[in-house]
């Protein structure tokens, strides 16, 4: 890398994407796509909640987490990098045996090499060193990762709510045409979660009266007056989201979209047998 380029190594996203550069000019298509998708893992599932990304204990990698994880990188400065290995190892802990030890090497092998070639660039002791002492881990905490404190546990769902969700969860990945996916379903049932933990935690409403009819009475599906008022209670929601968990644009839209699908099934529940 030329000299002139030295400064353009800011964040732990330039570090990726420099030495996914390198890999594609050192292996075949296939092997390049195999060692990228094991970086992938090693950097956003088992790293980056060192640095307060959000920890995923069950399940793959969803495309959007994925690509969140490679947007968070740009928030972890170069200097972090020397810490990864260090981060990786505390975050291996909170997975307990849910992560085998024959995984842990799979997955810190592939960060140790990246590190290692990372080491070996001129741009390292220009961009890296410099500003490594007195240095720690830092815990990086963008507002939109305060987004959980609000958001109620399944556990805390009195019955009747949680049967209203399972019913709403079959129609939508059963009855809907077309179907939502599992994995996509489930994205939306947590954006309702936190929909009820806002009503419960900031708006007050006792756990046993939430009920999808506060999100959208039957009323709304007839009543131009009741619609208006679902209007303003979701607009007053996104607005507390803009303002407290912030205004990323994918998770407002996530929270839209959850409404959508409760007034759809609503309507469906109320006029299947007309």
């Amino acid at each position: 890398m030329k000299i002139l380029d030295f400064r353009k190594v800011n964040d732990l996203a330039d570090f990726y994407r420099l030495y996914e550069g390198y890999l594609r000019t050192e292996f075949d298509e296939e092997k390049m796509y195999s060692i990228l998708a094991k970086l992938k893992t090693s950097l956003i599932r088992y790293t980056l909640p060192g640095w307060d990304f959000t920890l995923k204990l069950d399940g793959n990698l969803s495309a959007l987490e994925t690509f969140e994880g490679l947007k968070f990188m740009e928030k972890v400065p170069i200097y972090q990098a020397v810490f990864a290995l260090e981060l990786q190892a505390t975050v291996f802990e909170r997975f307990g045996d849910r992560v085998s030890a024959g995984s842990r090497r799979v997955y810190r092998c592939e960060l140790k090499k990246m590190i290692d070639w990372g080491r070996s660039q001129d741009w390292w002791t220009q961009c890296v060193e410099p500003v490594l002492e007195g240095r720690t881990p830092t815990m990086m905490v963008p507002k939109k990762r305060v987004e959980h404190w609000h958001k109620l546990k399944p556990k805390e769902l009195p019955a009747s709510l949680t049967q209203e969700l399972e019913d709403l969860s079959i129609y939508m990945r059963t009855v809907r045409q077309p179907n939502l996916a599992e994995s996509s379903w489930i994205r939306y049932s947590r954006e309702l979660l936190g929909v009820f933990g806002w009503l419960h935690r900031v708006k007050g409403i006792s756990l046993t009266a939430l009920s999808l009819s506060n999100l959208v009475p039957v009323e709304a599906i007839h009543d131009l007056n009741s619609a208006q008022q679902v209007a303003d209670f979701v607009r007053e929601y996104l607005e507390w989201m803009r303002v407290e968990i912030g205004d990323k644009r994918s998770t407002l839209r996530f929270a839209l979209q959850s409404f959508s699908y409760v007034a759809e099934y609503t309507y469906h529940a109320n006029t299947k047998l007309s």
